[in-house]
């Protein structure tokens, strides 16, 4: 895969699909977002603090045990990999090909977790 014009835009878009991959492993019931729902004039940053309830997540998928805990345990150790290399999440509105770069990191992100765990995050 070449290498994105907007890798913070990329690696945030990753982040925001791991911790949506964790709040399904949490609990039924809930549809993550498509990539085309994301606002185009919105913050990452934004995105990303509507997820902090991740440990919340991934505690309640523990708790479910077998292979909920042990996909939440790969997701979570996901998450170094996944942080932007300049260790900064963009605070600025995401111009249009910022917010393409996200909703690729997104949606790249989201068809691994759903190839690896699709059987258990419904």
């Amino acid at each position: 895969m070449p290498k994105p014009r907007h890798p913070e835009h990329f690696a945030c878009g990753q982040l925001h699909a791991a911790l949506w991959t964790l709040r399904l492993l949490a609990a039924r019931g809930r549809t993550p977002p498509p990539p085309e729902d994301f606002p185009k004039k919105e913050q990452p940053s934004t995105f990303l603090k509507e997820n902090l309830a991740a440990l919340d997540n991934l505690l309640q998928a523990t708790v479910r045990g077998g292979a909920h805990r042990e996909a939440a345990v790969a997701v979570f150790r996901e998450i170094p990999d996944l942080l932007p290399a300049n260790g900064k999440v963009p605070t600025g509105t995401m111009s249009p090909g910022q917010q393409n770069a996200f909703a690729d990191g997104y949606r790249k992100q989201r068809a691994d977790h759903d190839e690896r765990f699709g059987d258990i995050l419904s």
